[in-house]
């Protein structure tokens, strides 16, 4: 489940996707990332509009990065990415998400948060 909210920043529509739990019908506050604008690369684009199920696994991806959630990094990444996540000294976040069906997805969010970049690994 999602909250959803809309501005308008400029001349442009900034829609922002919250997750949240419900716990015995209330809603639990969880921690999330912002994610600024997502961006795709053509392979992950050409995979999604190839196939609906590819779509929604990178669309589940997104939702789990975004409440910290760095998928199938090794224990030493993913204390880096929480340290990144300190306001004082923000860095670059990557989780990564191995699937039986689907290529392997990585998905980057900027030190500034302003962008996050969903990615295949080798158009790194």
């Amino acid at each position: 489940m999602h909250i959803i909210s809309q501005q308008l920043k400029g001349n442009h529509l900034q829609t922002t996707y919250k997750p949240i739990r419900m716990v015995d019908n209330m809603v639990e506050a969880t921690r999330t990332l912002p994610l600024g604008q997502v961006l795709v690369t053509r392979g992950v684009d050409a995979q999604m509009k190839d196939s609906l199920g590819f779509m929604t696994h990178v669309m589940t991806c997104l939702d789990r990065h975004m409440v910290c959630d760095w998928g199938d990094l090794c224990e030493e990444d993913r204390q880096m990415n929480e340290e990144a996540l300190d306001p004082e000294c923000p860095e670059r976040v990557m989780s990564v998400w191995n699937h039986q069906t689907w290529p392997t997805v990585w998905i980057i969010t900027e030190w500034d948060r302003q962008h996050t970049t969903v990615l295949l690994p080798e158009e790194y």
